[in-house]
């Protein structure tokens, strides 16, 4: 899954190459992708079949060669995920928001349609990515840990963390010990969880710098869980320094008999630069969409992200225009017409 090759230019008067879309190799692909229904020749019935993804993958690489194209990137995505689970996703979101990052003006479906801007076409085409699509739900069941002959998929842990599992904890000692082991023995999902959280971000991120929030997939579903996948394979603060730090408590008024802690996966110092500081707005606003979905907390979060790269005289005019004229002559910068 060398994806390098992949982020090349198709060539360099084309960068994105061809648009396939009413070609016979792309159809071909998608017709792979739906598998094949249950047939019934009289008595005889042929059960349905699964897409052979192996064979997917061998064709959306071969015309990603010819054409940089949504369709067949979220295409190899759902292959790579059948096939090597998480790791391939990782490729996979990788190649994804790489591509868009750097060929957004040349890539398929087309951002124009007759010389006028028109997304429309490369808006459906994301859709692909969103949390009702088949690509979200191949995630969902992708392999999370295996100990003991016990297979965990994404959805089961989950389930056990929002407590919609009523049944018995599928792995023997609860959660908490097989996040413990995991830690310990160093499994690549420690690390290849936050690498899938930072890309999605990233991608959900370039996208809402060129469709706004209304153009965007609706990722909700997956930016909350691998967000929260994160916090849970984050190492604890070590208890010593707790302890430690509760002995010089923060100065104040002498009368405070209580001081509210931090939560554990909160480190004041991780945000060192603005791109990191949106990224945290961005986690706090999924978790309310998610959680507390009448909480007004979203839509100011979201007032906050469009105007945060703004300089003030814009930020005035957004926040209070009927005083800009006021503030303008104030500062002696009012425009002359």
């Amino acid at each position: 899954m060398d994806i390098t090759y992949l982020l090349n230019p198709v060539s360099q008067e084309h960068p994105g190459g061809e648009d396939l879309e009413y070609s016979a190799e792309f159809i071909h692909l998608i017709q792979l992708s739906q598998g094949k229904a249950e047939q019934q020749f009289g008595d005889f019935i042929i059960p349905t079949q699964e897409p052979d993804w192996r064979q997917i993958e061998k064709s959306a690489l071969s015309l990603l060669a010819r054409s940089k194209d949504l369709h067949i990137i979220i295409l190899l995505m759902q292959a790579w995920c059948h096939q090597y689970g998480l790791v391939g996703y990782a490729q996979g979101l990788m190649l994804l928001e790489q591509t868009v990052a750097r060929y957004w003006e040349t890539l398929w479906p087309a951002v124009e349609q007759d010389g006028e801007p028109d997304p429309l076409m490369r808006i459906n085409a994301l859709q692909g990515l969103g949390d009702g699509f088949a690509l979200a739900k191949q995630v969902r069941q992708c392999e999370f840990a295996r100990r003991n002959g016990i297979t965990l998929t994404v959805a089961d842990i989950m389930k056990c963390l929002d407590g919609s599992n009523t049944e018995e904890s599928p792995f023997p000692g609860g959660i908490d010990l097989l996040i413990a082991e995991l830690q310990q023995g160093e499994a690549p999902v420690i690390k290849l969880i936050p690498q899938i959280a930072a890309t999605l971000q990233c991608l959900i991120n370039t996208l809402r710098s060129h469709l706004g929030d209304s153009g965007l997939p609706d990722m909700r579903r997956q930016m909350a869980i691998f967000h929260h996948l994160v916090q849970l394979l984050t190492p604890q603060p070590d208890t010593a320094q707790i302890e430690e730090d509760s002995q010089h408590p923060l100065p104040g008024n002498g009368n405070n008999t209580h001081q509210p802690s931090l939560s554990n996966s909160w480190q004041p110092s991780s945000i060192q630069n603005r791109e990191q500081a949106q990224q945290a707005l961005e986690a706090v606003r999924q978790y309310f969409l998610l959680h507390e979905s009448s909480h007004p907390a979203p839509l100011m979060i979201a007032r906050v992200q469009h105007l945060i790269n703004q300089d003030f005289m814009n930020i005035m005019r957004n926040l209070a225009p009927e005083a800009v004229d006021q503030l303008e002559h104030f500062l002696g910068c009012k425009k002359q017409t």
